[in-house]
Formats: structure tokens, sequence, C-alpha cells
């Protein structure tokens, strides 16, 4: 999404979370699920990802920061 939302800034200084093979797809799966590449705002972005993380707040955490310098 750094690439579509070029305000988040460089991706090589985004948050990153250590998962296992077998949690990244399921991760995926839910962010493919949420059609999170079809959103245009920042703001239908959060709203996806606060549902896909809602399980994970430490992520939402993570990177909140992003979504409120692109307001």
């Amino acid at each position: 999404m750094f690439d579509k939302f070029r305000h988040f800034g460089d991706p090589n200084d985004g948050p990153s979370v250590i998962l296992t093979e077998a949690q990244h797809k399921a991760i995926t799966q839910q962010l493919l699920k949420a059609q999170t590449r079809a959103v245009e705002t920042t703001e239908q972005l959060w709203k996806k990802y606060q549902d896909v993380y809602k399980k994970n707040p430490e992520y939402l955490e993570a990177i909140r920061h992003y979504f409120e310098k692109g307001k």
C-alpha cells in the first residue's frame, strides 16, 4: 500500500511483524477478502485494516501514525 499512498513514506521504513508462514497466509487471505487493494482513500484502508486486525490491536498501533499523517 506504500506504492498507492505515497505519503506513508519509504516502504523500507514500514513496520513489520514476524509471523509464521501459516499466520502470514491467514492474514493475507483476510486482507484479500477485505479487498484492501480496491480502496481509494486512506480512510477506507484504515477501516479495512481495523476490521482485519481487530484481534491484533498491536498491529493497528504499529501503523496508526501512517494514517494520522495522511489526513
